[in-house]
């Protein structure tokens, strides 16, 4: 397992974000784990659809493949960022003690190579500020653009109550396990009401 920290604290107008990306190879997978896997809600809501558009653009600019949207990606990606938003914490190892990869396993993706990238703090709202941010980041940047994933999940999470608010994360396969997350629900348990965005 690779780990890039290319983290770091910005402060942008008085507000904190926080970023990391990682990359892994392959490797044995674990015994599948559905309990370590159940979300409240598995679609996208319109600023992650719009981040898969963001994504595939900037990618197509570069001579990229277009990434699709794996359900059990996304499955992994929520549990990462609910958990992160629920539990106060930042990181890519959550709070069972799984790295990235054995948390998609866990959710059934396929990743005979995976990366992830996260990123929270209250200016990571939007799909744009996000995107923005792992962008202007090389770890997360080459995970964007890296020509052999094919598949993504994406998640965002928010709690007021939290140390960040907004938790984002992004997971990637180099493999397509035939599933498919779409449809788009606004609202739902983990985004704050309009006026608070």
């Amino acid at each position: 397992m690779r780990i890039l920290f290319p983290a770091r604290s910005i402060a942008l107008s008085g507000f904190l974000a926080l970023v990391a990306a990682t990359s892994l190879g392959g490797g044995a997978a674990p015994a599948y784990a559905l309990s370590n896997c159940t979300v409240a809600d598995n679609t996208f809501d319109s600023e992650e659809q719009y981040f898969l558009q963001l994504i595939n653009d900037y990618r197509a600019s570069q001579g990229a493949g277009a990434l699709t949207a794996s359900a059990n990606l996304n499955r992994a990606a929520s549990w990462l960022a609910v958990d992160m938003a629920t539990k106060n914490y930042f990181s890519h190892a959550d709070s069972a003690g799984r790295d990235s990869r054995t948390r998609m396993e866990d959710c059934d993706a396929t990743v005979p190579g995976s990366g992830e990238n996260i990123a929270a703090g209250t200016v990571r709202d939007t799909a744009q500020e996000a995107f923005d941010a792992w962008k202007a980041s090389s770890g997360h940047n080459d995970n964007m653009l890296n020509g052999n994933y094919q598949q993504i999940g994406i998640a965002r999470a928010y709690n007021s109550s939290s140390k960040y608010k907004w938790y984002w994360v992004t997971g990637f396969s180099t493999a397509n396990d035939g599933t498919n997350a779409g449809g788009s629900a606004d609202g739902g348990a983990i985004l704050p009401p309009p006026a608070a965005r």
